[in-house]
Order: structure tokens, then C-alpha cells, then sequence
């Protein structure tokens, strides 16, 4: 499951609303239960079963490897699997390796250099960072209460969790690329029109929650799209 810790932490922010550990005589409490998550985590890491990848390519380990396919898919012999990766472990055992240049100069894996860096490349300048740095300024800029801001912040913190957990089973019968084209058009699509609602800021009143929408639209769609396939290399 692809959900990040500091998808987690994030939410701790739930606790320093001033109605539960907001005030200044609690900010040692606060400040200590980001960690609980990271100790949940810790406490829960060991009972999960090593990736069936590492313990055949890397550890050599056939028996390991078909218990932790059988532990994460259910029972079954996974022969198919565990030739494919035996197939793969053979190519990287007669493999030489090669260095930076030798890389780029290869023309059997050019396209494969191409794709990861314009892909890599777009995510870099989807906004993403903008709009999480500057989300605050931009819904008080939309006409959003300050006050109520880090009840948004809160609820985007939980959709963006709540996405992450769809989206990680969706990939797997998908796959990478409709995630990838509808992630990058969502948010083009969601900036062009929060640059659009800013401007309408003081039309109407409903335009604000449209901005707030949009806002979350961006980021869920950056989490479901471009930030699984980080995810998942």
C-alpha cells in the first residue's frame, strides 16, 4: 500500500486544533504524536512479508520467494512469476555494468531514459509544489475565512490518503498510463480554471468553494496520478 508516513503525519494536524491540542501549555503532547504513527509502523513492518523480487534476484531464496508471492496473493504456485523473475536474475547475473555514459549512449534503453525524464520532468513542474506551499495564500486569497482554512487543509489530507488507498488498487488493473493522462490533464485543467476563479474571486460568493474544490481536485489527482507512478518506481 503506497501511502506515504508523511501522509500520515500530516493529519496529526487534527490535533492542534485549539478545540482538542491547540494551546500553548499541550505543544510538547503535540509535537509527539506524529511520532506515534511512525511507531505504529515500526511495531507493524516486521510481520509483512519481504518483497518476492528481493529474495529470488537478491537473495537467491526460491522457497522465501514463493511463500511471500503465496502470503501478498493468496495460495497458488506462481510458476509463471517465479520464472520471469529467474529469467530476470539470469539477464542481471550476465549483464556487465555500465557506466553513465555507456547508459546514454545505449540505444536499447533510449527511449526508456526519454520517457522517465519527461515524465519526472513534468511532475517537477506540475505546480504541485506551488499550490502546497502556497495553499494557504491562495484560499485567503479566494475569499476563504483564515480560520477555516486548516479545516480544509485537514479534509485534503484525508482525500489525498483516501486516493491513495483507490488509486493503489486501481493501478494494478489500469496500469500506469491512464493514471498518468488523466492525473496530468486533471490538473492542467484544475489550474487554468483556479487562475479563472481567483480572478471571479468577487463576482459571486459561491466562487470561493469552487476554488477550494479545484484545490482539491489538483492534489488528489497529483496523488492518483503522477504521485503513484513516483510511487511506484
Amino acid at each position: 500500500m503506497n501511502i506515504k508516513t508523511k501522509h500520515l503525519n500530516s493529519n496529526a494536524s487534527l490535533y492542534c486544533f485549539s478545540e482538542i491540542l491547540g494551546r500553548e501549555e499541550l505543544w510538547n503532547v503535540v509535537l509527539c504524536v506524529p511520532s506515534c504513527f511512525s511507531l505504529v509502523q515500526l511495531l507493524v513492518l516486521p510481520f509483512f512479508p519481504e518483497a518476492p523480487r528481493y529474495l529470488l534476484i537478491e537473495k537467491n531464496d526460491h522457497e522465501a520467494c514463493k511463500k511471500a508471492l503465496q502470503s501478498l496473493w493468496g495460495p497458488g504456485e506462481y510458476k509463471e512469476e517465479i520464472e520471469e523473475m529467474v529469467a530476470e536474475q539470469a539477464a542481471i547475473k550476465v549483464a556487465r555494468p555500465k557506466s553513465v555514459l555507456e547508459l546514454l549512449r545505449d540505444k536499447s534503453v533510449r527511449m526508456q531514459l526519454v520517457t522517465i525524464s519527461v515524465i519526472s520532468s513534468c511532475i517537477q513542474l506540475s505546480g504541485m509544489s506551488a499550490i502546497t506551499v502556497f495553499s494557504f495564500d491562495i484560499l485567503l486569497e479566494a475569499g476563504i475565512p483564515a480560520d477555516k482554512i486548516r479545516y480544509i487543509t485537514l479534509g485534503v489530507g484525508v482525500s489525498e490518503i483516501l486516493t491513495c488507498i483507490f488509486c493503489g488498487f486501481l493501478i494494478e488493473h489500469t496500469g500506469r498510463r491512464p493514471l498518468l493522462w488523466g492525473g496530468f490533464g486533471a490538473m492542467s485543467t484544475s489550474l487554468v480554471l483556479i487562475t479563472v476563479t481567483l480572478t471571479l474571486k468577487d463576482s459571486t460568493y459561491w466562487v470561493p468553494y469552487i476554488t477550494v474544490g479545484l484545490v482539491i481536485v489538483f492534489i488528489n489527482f497529483n496523488s492518483g496520478g503522477p504521485g503513484m507512478y513516483m510511487k511506484k518506481c
